[in-house]
């Protein structure tokens, strides 16, 4: 998913450098999906940077295909007095995953482009979910919430509401979280500031999926939109829509434990801790110093 405007971060995050030969963060995942044998990336992107991401990976059509999506938002609603109303920013992440419906056939992976992903949790989630084929089950790489938090700034994060380290009956979106000057961890649930778990599961938008979420995704879009068109920000999140699924019709969401480092970009101030971080995958012989080479 990389339609996102990167507002926090002053910019395109999406399309800046972090590898020491000019790659971007996404690139890792590519290359990624294409030494662990998937079968096709699909880049759900804004109509500005399409062809960024269409010319860039032209070049592996031999080793795996890659696809765009456009996330574009119905942008114009005519309101009671006829004035138009336009929607300029990205409907969120599960309106990111609908944009990509057409092009996904089976069951798929589904990350951010923003956030790098350790090559051993994108391969558990994929044996987890090809082992075991469930039409009604969901993944989640659930990290420990210590390991996700940013020098830089608080951050939202979805939690895992479960006494069970396997599955969780629901998420918890919970915002501004960070650590306090005594160690502790809080953030903001329903309002109330609420010290947190080091240890419990969150996620970092690293889900897998079957075919069979999008009749249902497709019909609360449309509910949410009428709810929410006149919002510039409410958003279509992925851990509201699995949470709901789950609730309502009877999905199940099992947790894949994760222990490898999560890095990724939320304030400009964090793209030298991820270039930092990728220099140690390469010095670790995880990746290639140049990785298309």
């Amino acid at each position: 998913m990389a339609a996102g405007l990167g507002s926090r971060y002053g910019g395109s995050k999406q399309t800046d450098s972090f590898g020491p030969s000019g790659e971007l963060l996404m690139d890792y995942a590519v290359f990624n999906a294409m030494n662990l044998n998937f079968g096709k990336v699909v880049v759900v992107c804004s109509r500005e940077n399409q062809d960024v991401f269409l010319e860039r990976y032209r070049k592996l059509k031999d080793k795996i295909s890659v696809e765009t999506a456009i996330q574009q938002p119905p942008d114009s609603f005519r309101t009671g007095d006829n004035n138009p109303w336009i929607r300029k920013k990205p409907w969120g992440t599960a309106h990111a995953l609908l944009s990509a419906a057409v092009s996904i056939t089976g069951p798929a992976i589904v990350i951010n482009a923003d956030d790098h992903y350790h090559p051993e949790v994108l391969k558990a989630m994929a044996t987890a979910m090809l082992q075991a084929p469930d039409e009604k089950k969901i993944l989640m790489a659930g990290y420990r919430l210590s390991a996700t938090l940013s020098g830089n700034g608080r951050v939202s994060r979805a939690l895992a509401l479960s006494n069970r380290e396997t599955y969780a009956p629901s998420l918890a979106e919970v915002v501004s979280i960070g650590r306090e000057p005594d160690g502790r961890i809080t953030g903001l649930i329903n309002g109330q500031v609420t010290e947190l778990s080091p240890d419990i599961r969150v996620s970092m938008n690293c889900w897998a999926i079957p075919q069979g979420v999008f009749p249902i995704m497709s019909v609360k879009f449309g509910q949410f939109v009428n709810q929410y068109q006149r919002d510039q920000n409410a958003e279509f999140q992925l851990p509201v829509v699995i949470s709901e699924m789950v609730q309502e019709h009877g999905f199940t969401l099992m947790i894949i434990p994760v222990e490898q480092a999560w890095f990724g970009v939320t304030f400009a101030s964090d793209k030298s801790v991820v270039q930092q971080a990728l220099n140690q995958l390469i010095e670790q012989g995880i990746y290639p110093a140049e990785l298309w080479n």
